[in-house]
């Protein structure tokens, strides 16, 4: 199904990223080993699981996600 937002940053994609790393960084302190988080969300249907993006997106392109969100005021994270 369809889904119309504006584009802008901070709409529907980068709003489900952040939740998916963001609760993946939980479950991690929380103990959940990272194998069993990407089988889990690959099993579910995803491309990919949260820790190979965060591998292939890098330290940097998270870093400009998060100062573009500051920016525009949509600090997603906190």
């Amino acid at each position: 199904m369809p889904v119309v937002v504006n584009d802008e940053p901070g709409f529907y994609v980068s709003r489900q990223l952040v939740a998916l790393m963001g609760g993946a960084i939980f479950l991690m302190a929380d103990g959940v080993e990272a194998a069993q988080m990407e089988k889990a969300i690959t099993g579910f249907g995803m491309p990919m699981g949260p820790m190979t993006l965060f591998d292939l997106t890098g330290i940097g392109i998270n870093y400009h996600v998060e100062k573009t969100f500051e920016r525009s005021k949509l600090c997603l994270g906190r």
